[in-house]
Protein backbone atom coordinates (compact mmCIF):
# COMPACT_ATOMS: atom_id res chain seq x y z
CA UNK A 1 0.00 0.00 0.00
CA UNK A 2 1.34 3.62 -1.21
CA UNK A 3 2.36 5.49 2.42
CA UNK A 4 2.55 8.84 0.94
CA UNK A 5 -0.54 10.86 -1.16
CA UNK A 6 -1.39 14.20 -1.23
CA UNK A 7 -5.40 14.44 -0.02
CA UNK A 8 -7.20 17.47 -0.93
CA UNK A 9 -10.02 17.44 1.60
CA UNK A 10 -12.37 20.23 1.30
CA UNK A 11 -14.19 21.29 5.15
CA UNK A 12 -17.44 23.31 5.11
CA UNK A 13 -18.25 25.61 7.79
CA UNK A 14 -20.14 23.09 9.22
CA UNK A 15 -19.94 21.36 12.22
CA UNK A 16 -21.15 18.24 10.51
CA UNK A 17 -18.47 17.63 7.61
CA UNK A 18 -19.45 13.82 6.79
CA UNK A 19 -16.99 13.47 4.06
CA UNK A 20 -14.08 14.72 5.49
CA UNK A 21 -14.90 12.73 8.65
CA UNK A 22 -15.28 9.10 6.62
CA UNK A 23 -12.05 9.93 4.88
CA UNK A 24 -10.27 10.25 7.84
CA UNK A 25 -11.65 7.78 9.95
CA UNK A 26 -10.33 5.72 6.76
CA UNK A 27 -6.62 7.36 6.60
CA UNK A 28 -6.65 6.33 10.78
CA UNK A 29 -6.61 2.87 9.74
CA UNK A 30 -3.00 2.50 8.87
CA UNK A 31 -0.50 3.80 11.81
CA UNK A 32 1.73 3.66 8.86
CA UNK A 33 0.80 6.14 6.73
CA UNK A 34 2.35 9.55 5.77
CA UNK A 35 -0.59 11.35 4.44
CA UNK A 36 0.11 14.91 3.05
CA UNK A 37 -2.88 17.04 3.72
CA UNK A 38 -4.28 20.16 1.55
CA UNK A 39 -7.22 21.69 3.05
CA UNK A 40 -8.67 25.36 2.53
CA UNK A 41 -9.19 26.24 6.76
CA UNK A 42 -9.17 25.24 9.80
CA UNK A 43 -11.52 23.23 10.61
CA UNK A 44 -12.32 20.71 13.15
CA UNK A 45 -10.44 17.96 11.89
CA UNK A 46 -6.90 19.86 11.76
CA UNK A 47 -6.42 18.19 15.57
CA UNK A 48 -7.01 15.19 14.26
CA UNK A 49 -4.65 15.22 11.51
CA UNK A 50 -1.61 17.24 13.76
CA UNK A 51 -2.12 14.64 16.43
CA UNK A 52 -1.21 11.97 14.04
CA UNK A 53 2.31 13.49 12.64
CA UNK A 54 0.44 13.95 9.16
CA UNK A 55 1.45 17.79 7.07
CA UNK A 56 -1.02 19.45 6.49
CA UNK A 57 -0.93 22.43 4.06
CA UNK A 58 -3.64 24.94 4.45
CA UNK A 59 -4.27 26.98 1.51
CA UNK A 60 -6.61 29.75 3.68
CA UNK A 61 -8.90 30.19 0.40
CA UNK A 62 -12.76 31.98 1.03
CA UNK A 63 -14.49 30.68 -2.33
CA UNK A 64 -16.18 33.78 -3.54
CA UNK A 65 -20.08 33.64 -4.35
CA UNK A 66 -21.26 32.54 -7.33
CA UNK A 67 -24.12 35.31 -7.96
CA UNK A 68 -21.43 38.31 -8.42
CA UNK A 69 -18.66 39.00 -11.16
CA UNK A 70 -16.36 39.88 -8.39
CA UNK A 71 -17.81 37.19 -6.32
CA UNK A 72 -16.87 34.68 -9.63
CA UNK A 73 -13.46 36.44 -9.94
CA UNK A 74 -12.32 35.82 -6.84
CA UNK A 75 -13.76 32.13 -6.81
CA UNK A 76 -11.42 31.58 -9.61
CA UNK A 77 -8.42 33.04 -7.95
CA UNK A 78 -8.81 30.59 -4.85
CA UNK A 79 -8.75 28.06 -7.56
CA UNK A 80 -5.35 29.33 -8.91
CA UNK A 81 -3.94 29.43 -5.83
CA UNK A 82 -4.58 26.07 -4.16
CA UNK A 83 -3.47 24.38 -7.31
CA UNK A 84 -0.35 25.98 -7.40
CA UNK A 85 0.00 24.57 -3.65
CA UNK A 86 -0.72 21.24 -4.62
CA UNK A 87 1.16 21.48 -7.54
CA UNK A 88 3.88 22.38 -5.38
CA UNK A 89 3.46 20.33 -2.53
CA UNK A 90 3.48 17.07 -5.07
CA UNK A 91 6.46 18.22 -7.03
CA UNK A 92 8.44 19.13 -3.35
CA UNK A 93 6.88 15.57 -1.33
CA UNK A 94 7.79 13.86 -5.08
CA UNK A 95 4.28 12.67 -4.74
CA UNK A 96 2.81 10.97 -7.47
CA UNK A 97 -0.79 10.23 -6.03
CA UNK A 98 -3.45 12.60 -5.85
CA UNK A 99 -6.85 11.83 -3.97
CA UNK A 100 -9.27 14.25 -4.02
CA UNK A 101 -11.89 13.72 -0.93
CA UNK A 102 -15.13 15.35 -3.00
CA UNK A 103 -15.64 17.71 -5.70
CA UNK A 104 -14.61 20.96 -3.78
CA UNK A 105 -11.31 18.88 -3.34
CA UNK A 106 -11.14 17.97 -6.86
CA UNK A 107 -10.72 21.78 -8.30
CA UNK A 108 -8.88 22.85 -5.15
CA UNK A 109 -6.11 20.47 -7.13
CA UNK A 110 -6.83 18.55 -9.50
CA UNK A 111 -5.05 20.91 -12.22
CA UNK A 112 -1.89 21.39 -10.51
CA UNK A 113 -2.06 17.48 -9.67
CA UNK A 114 -1.86 17.01 -13.69
CA UNK A 115 0.59 19.38 -13.84
CA UNK A 116 3.06 17.82 -11.15
CA UNK A 117 2.72 14.79 -13.64
CA UNK A 118 0.28 12.99 -10.88
CA UNK A 119 -2.30 9.76 -11.15
CA UNK A 120 -5.73 11.40 -9.85
CA UNK A 121 -8.20 9.61 -7.67
CA UNK A 122 -11.46 11.33 -7.39
CA UNK A 123 -13.81 10.04 -4.51
CA UNK A 124 -18.06 11.36 -5.30
CA UNK A 125 -19.75 11.27 -2.10
CA UNK A 126 -22.75 12.96 -3.59
CA UNK A 127 -25.40 12.22 -7.00
CA UNK A 128 -27.30 15.20 -9.32
CA UNK A 129 -30.85 14.99 -8.86
CA UNK A 130 -33.37 14.85 -11.43
CA UNK A 131 -33.89 17.95 -12.24
CA UNK A 132 -30.01 18.22 -12.39
CA UNK A 133 -29.32 15.66 -14.95
CA UNK A 134 -29.39 17.90 -17.77
CA UNK A 135 -26.34 19.78 -16.12
CA UNK A 136 -23.80 17.39 -15.73
CA UNK A 137 -20.91 18.76 -17.92
CA UNK A 138 -18.37 20.02 -14.83
CA UNK A 139 -19.44 16.36 -13.30
CA UNK A 140 -18.90 14.52 -16.73
CA UNK A 141 -15.48 16.42 -16.87
CA UNK A 142 -14.22 15.32 -13.54
CA UNK A 143 -15.49 11.63 -14.37
CA UNK A 144 -13.53 11.96 -17.73
CA UNK A 145 -10.32 12.88 -16.41
CA UNK A 146 -10.12 10.76 -12.89
CA UNK A 147 -7.89 7.78 -13.49
CA UNK A 148 -10.05 6.37 -10.32
CA UNK A 149 -13.38 7.09 -9.19
CA UNK A 150 -13.95 6.13 -5.69
CA UNK A 151 -17.78 5.62 -5.03
CA UNK A 152 -19.87 5.28 -2.10
CA UNK A 153 -22.37 2.21 -2.78
CA UNK A 154 -23.65 0.33 -5.99
CA UNK A 155 -26.40 2.79 -6.91
CA UNK A 156 -23.79 5.68 -6.83
CA UNK A 157 -21.75 3.31 -9.66
CA UNK A 158 -24.77 3.25 -11.90
CA UNK A 159 -24.97 6.80 -11.34
CA UNK A 160 -21.55 7.31 -12.45
CA UNK A 161 -21.06 4.81 -15.05
CA UNK A 162 -24.45 5.31 -17.18
CA UNK A 163 -24.79 9.27 -16.45
CA UNK A 164 -21.31 10.68 -16.82
CA UNK A 165 -19.20 7.76 -18.75
CA UNK A 166 -21.63 6.74 -21.29
CA UNK A 167 -21.88 2.79 -19.86
CA UNK A 168 -17.52 3.02 -20.38
CA UNK A 169 -15.07 3.06 -17.79
CA UNK A 170 -16.48 0.23 -15.09
CA UNK A 171 -13.04 -0.60 -14.43
CA UNK A 172 -11.93 2.53 -13.10
CA UNK A 173 -14.37 2.64 -10.65
CA UNK A 174 -13.99 1.21 -7.39
CA UNK A 175 -17.14 1.05 -4.59
CA UNK A 176 -16.49 0.68 -0.95
CA UNK A 177 -19.19 1.89 1.65
CA UNK A 178 -18.29 4.41 4.53
CA UNK A 179 -17.11 3.39 8.24
CA UNK A 180 -19.01 3.36 11.19
CA UNK A 181 -17.48 3.10 14.37
CA UNK A 182 -19.83 0.15 16.26
CA UNK A 183 -18.34 0.87 19.52
CA UNK A 184 -20.01 3.97 19.58
CA UNK A 185 -22.98 3.58 17.25
CA UNK A 186 -24.85 0.94 18.26
CA UNK A 187 -28.29 -0.60 19.77
CA UNK A 188 -28.52 -0.08 23.53
CA UNK A 189 -30.77 -1.56 26.20
CA UNK A 190 -34.08 -0.07 27.51
CA UNK A 191 -32.63 0.85 30.78
CA UNK A 192 -30.12 2.71 28.97
CA UNK A 193 -32.25 3.84 26.23
CA UNK A 194 -34.51 5.56 29.05
CA UNK A 195 -31.33 6.65 30.61
CA UNK A 196 -30.71 8.78 27.26
CA UNK A 197 -34.08 9.81 26.43
CA UNK A 198 -33.73 11.73 30.13
CA UNK A 199 -30.76 13.14 29.46
CA UNK A 200 -31.88 14.58 26.24
CA UNK A 201 -35.57 15.64 27.69
CA UNK A 202 -37.26 12.89 25.35
CA UNK A 203 -40.54 11.45 27.05
CA UNK A 204 -40.65 8.40 27.74
CA UNK A 205 -43.92 7.17 25.84
CA UNK A 206 -43.04 9.42 22.84
CA UNK A 207 -42.97 8.37 19.37
CA UNK A 208 -39.34 10.26 18.16
CA UNK A 209 -38.56 11.08 14.46
CA UNK A 210 -35.41 12.37 13.96
CA UNK A 211 -34.14 14.17 11.09
CA UNK A 212 -30.36 14.93 11.09
CA UNK A 213 -28.53 17.55 8.60
CA UNK A 214 -27.72 21.22 8.55
CA UNK A 215 -30.38 23.28 7.36
CA UNK A 216 -30.39 23.83 3.57
CA UNK A 217 -32.51 23.41 0.56
CA UNK A 218 -30.63 20.27 -0.59
CA UNK A 219 -31.62 18.80 2.62
CA UNK A 220 -34.86 20.27 2.10
CA UNK A 221 -36.12 20.58 5.88
CA UNK A 222 -38.63 23.36 4.78
CA UNK A 223 -41.31 21.82 2.89
CA UNK A 224 -40.71 18.28 4.77
CA UNK A 225 -42.25 20.56 8.04
CA UNK A 226 -44.95 22.22 5.51
CA UNK A 227 -46.00 18.49 4.08
CA UNK A 228 -45.43 16.09 6.70
CA UNK A 229 -44.87 17.35 10.24
CA UNK A 230 -47.65 19.60 10.18
CA UNK A 231 -50.34 16.44 9.40
CA UNK A 232 -49.33 15.37 12.54
CA UNK A 233 -50.75 18.86 14.25
CA UNK A 234 -53.05 16.25 16.23
CA UNK A 235 -50.82 13.50 17.16
CA UNK A 236 -50.16 13.88 20.66
CA UNK A 237 -46.98 11.44 21.15
CA UNK A 238 -45.43 12.39 17.94
CA UNK A 239 -42.44 14.95 17.93
CA UNK A 240 -39.90 15.62 15.36
CA UNK A 241 -36.01 16.39 16.15
CA UNK A 242 -34.34 18.16 13.55
CA UNK A 243 -29.84 17.51 14.68
CA UNK A 244 -27.79 19.84 12.33
CA UNK A 245 -26.36 23.01 12.08
CA UNK A 246 -29.20 25.63 12.79
CA UNK A 247 -28.38 29.49 12.27
CA UNK A 248 -31.76 31.18 11.62
CA UNK A 249 -30.34 34.36 12.52
CA UNK A 250 -27.51 34.15 9.58
CA UNK A 251 -28.84 31.78 7.75
CA UNK A 252 -32.37 32.48 5.23
CA UNK A 253 -33.16 28.66 4.92
CA UNK A 254 -32.66 28.06 8.92
CA UNK A 255 -34.77 31.32 9.50
CA UNK A 256 -37.81 30.31 6.82
CA UNK A 257 -37.86 26.70 8.66
CA UNK A 258 -38.41 28.33 12.22
CA UNK A 259 -40.91 31.05 10.70
CA UNK A 260 -42.69 28.13 9.20
CA UNK A 261 -43.34 26.35 12.66
CA UNK A 262 -44.46 29.49 14.24
CA UNK A 263 -47.01 29.80 11.30
CA UNK A 264 -48.68 26.36 11.48
CA UNK A 265 -48.76 26.61 14.94
CA UNK A 266 -46.92 23.19 15.34
CA UNK A 267 -44.38 24.55 17.84
CA UNK A 268 -45.18 21.46 20.46
CA UNK A 269 -44.35 19.47 17.48
CA UNK A 270 -40.97 19.83 16.42
CA UNK A 271 -37.49 20.98 18.71
CA UNK A 272 -34.42 22.17 16.45
CA UNK A 273 -31.65 21.56 18.28
CA UNK A 274 -28.52 22.88 16.25
CA UNK A 275 -25.06 20.49 15.84
CA UNK A 276 -24.35 18.00 18.62
CA UNK A 277 -21.20 16.42 18.68
CA UNK A 278 -23.14 13.21 20.64
CA UNK A 279 -25.40 12.04 17.67
CA UNK A 280 -25.50 8.48 18.74
CA UNK A 281 -27.77 9.55 21.79
CA UNK A 282 -29.95 10.66 19.25
CA UNK A 283 -29.98 7.84 16.79
CA UNK A 284 -30.12 5.29 20.18
CA UNK A 285 -33.55 6.70 21.23
CA UNK A 286 -35.05 7.88 18.37
CA UNK A 287 -38.15 5.62 16.98
CA UNK A 288 -37.56 6.70 13.90
CA UNK A 289 -35.33 8.79 11.43
CA UNK A 290 -36.63 10.76 8.35
CA UNK A 291 -34.49 11.42 5.26
CA UNK A 292 -36.36 13.90 2.77
CA UNK A 293 -33.16 15.43 0.78
CA UNK A 294 -33.24 16.25 -2.63
CA UNK A 295 -30.14 14.08 -3.51
CA UNK A 296 -27.79 12.09 -1.64
CA UNK A 297 -25.25 10.05 -2.54
CA UNK A 298 -24.90 7.37 0.94
CA UNK A 299 -26.63 9.65 3.56
CA UNK A 300 -24.61 9.55 6.90
CA UNK A 301 -27.09 9.63 8.94
CA UNK A 302 -28.92 6.75 7.60
CA UNK A 303 -25.92 4.39 7.99
CA UNK A 304 -25.08 5.61 11.79
CA UNK A 305 -29.08 5.08 12.39
CA UNK A 306 -29.30 1.55 11.52
CA UNK A 307 -25.76 1.01 13.10
CA UNK A 308 -27.66 1.96 16.38
CA UNK A 309 -31.02 -0.48 15.59
CA UNK A 310 -32.99 2.58 14.30
CA UNK A 311 -35.35 1.93 10.80
CA UNK A 312 -34.96 4.80 8.79
CA UNK A 313 -37.74 6.36 6.09
CA UNK A 314 -36.23 8.21 3.42
CA UNK A 315 -37.42 9.41 -0.63
CA UNK A 316 -35.62 7.56 -3.51
CA UNK A 317 -32.13 8.94 -3.21
CA UNK A 318 -29.58 7.45 -4.20
CA UNK A 319 -28.10 4.22 -2.10
CA UNK A 320 -31.88 4.26 -0.48
CA UNK A 321 -33.35 1.32 -1.93
CA UNK A 322 -29.98 -0.03 -1.94
CA UNK A 323 -29.71 -0.32 1.98
CA UNK A 324 -33.40 0.24 3.11
CA UNK A 325 -35.39 -1.36 0.54
CA UNK A 326 -33.24 -4.45 -0.39
CA UNK A 327 -31.74 -5.17 2.73
CA UNK A 328 -35.65 -4.52 4.34
CA UNK A 329 -34.14 -1.24 7.01
CA UNK A 330 -36.55 0.82 6.34
CA UNK A 331 -38.93 2.45 4.08
CA UNK A 332 -38.41 4.29 0.44
CA UNK A 333 -41.32 6.81 -0.24
CA UNK A 334 -40.99 8.08 -4.06
CA UNK A 335 -39.63 11.16 -4.81
CA UNK A 336 -41.14 14.43 -3.19
CA UNK A 337 -44.39 12.18 -2.35
CA UNK A 338 -45.33 13.97 1.04
CA UNK A 339 -48.16 12.18 1.64
CA UNK A 340 -46.64 8.96 0.90
CA UNK A 341 -44.05 9.78 3.78
CA UNK A 342 -46.84 10.90 6.35
CA UNK A 343 -48.64 7.73 5.93
CA UNK A 344 -45.47 5.95 6.13
CA UNK A 345 -44.62 6.70 9.50
CA UNK A 346 -48.13 6.64 10.71
CA UNK A 347 -47.96 3.18 9.78
CA UNK A 348 -44.79 2.09 11.51
CA UNK A 349 -46.00 4.16 14.30
CA UNK A 350 -48.59 1.66 14.81
CA UNK A 351 -46.20 -1.74 13.81
CA UNK A 352 -43.92 -1.64 16.40
CA UNK A 353 -43.29 -5.19 15.07
CA UNK A 354 -42.23 -4.37 11.95
CA UNK A 355 -40.05 -1.29 13.51
CA UNK A 356 -37.99 -4.20 15.52
CA UNK A 357 -37.39 -6.19 13.05
CA UNK A 358 -36.43 -3.05 10.92
CA UNK A 359 -34.05 -2.42 13.44
CA UNK A 360 -32.65 -5.74 13.72
CA UNK A 361 -31.64 -6.06 9.90
CA UNK A 362 -30.33 -2.65 10.31
CA UNK A 363 -27.95 -3.64 13.04
CA UNK A 364 -27.02 -6.83 11.10
CA UNK A 365 -26.09 -5.08 7.64
CA UNK A 366 -24.40 -2.55 9.06
CA UNK A 367 -21.78 -5.31 10.52
CA UNK A 368 -21.40 -6.40 7.10
CA UNK A 369 -21.02 -3.57 5.51
CA UNK A 370 -19.83 -0.74 7.60
CA UNK A 371 -17.08 -2.25 9.92
CA UNK A 372 -13.53 -1.17 9.82
CA UNK A 373 -12.60 -4.49 8.85
CA UNK A 374 -15.22 -4.92 5.59
CA UNK A 375 -14.35 -1.60 4.44
CA UNK A 376 -10.50 -1.57 4.51
CA UNK A 377 -10.57 -4.92 2.61
CA UNK A 378 -11.97 -2.65 -0.29
CA UNK A 379 -9.90 0.02 0.13
CA UNK A 380 -7.10 -2.20 -0.46
CA UNK A 381 -7.90 -3.19 -3.64
CA UNK A 382 -7.82 0.36 -4.11
CA UNK A 383 -4.52 1.03 -2.54
CA UNK A 384 -3.19 -1.88 -4.92
CA UNK A 385 -4.62 -0.07 -7.89
CA UNK A 386 -2.35 3.46 -6.97
CA UNK A 387 0.72 1.26 -6.08
CA UNK A 388 0.69 0.72 -9.67
CA UNK A 389 1.15 4.78 -10.06
CA UNK A 390 3.80 5.44 -7.59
Amino acid sequence: MPKRVLYSIYQTTNHSNGGVNSMTQILEQDADLEPVILTNREGPFNARWKARGWKIIKSNIKWGSKDSKQGRLAKIADIIKSNYLAYRTLKSNKLKALYCNDIQGFWCAYFGGRMAGAKVIFNLRDTKSADELSSLKKWTFIAQKADIIVVLSEEMKDFVLNKLLDGNGSQKIFVTYSIVKHDLFKPVDKPESDRLRAELGIPLNQFAISYVAAFNEKKAQLPFIQQVVSKFKDTADAHFYFIGDFHPDSNDYARQCLDAVKEMNIEHLVSFIGHDSRMDRWYKVSDLVAIASNKEGLARCMIEAISCGTPVISFDVCSAREILEERECGEVIGMNNYDDFYQAILQLKNEPARLTQYGKNGVALSKALFSKDAVMEKYQNIYNKIATFV
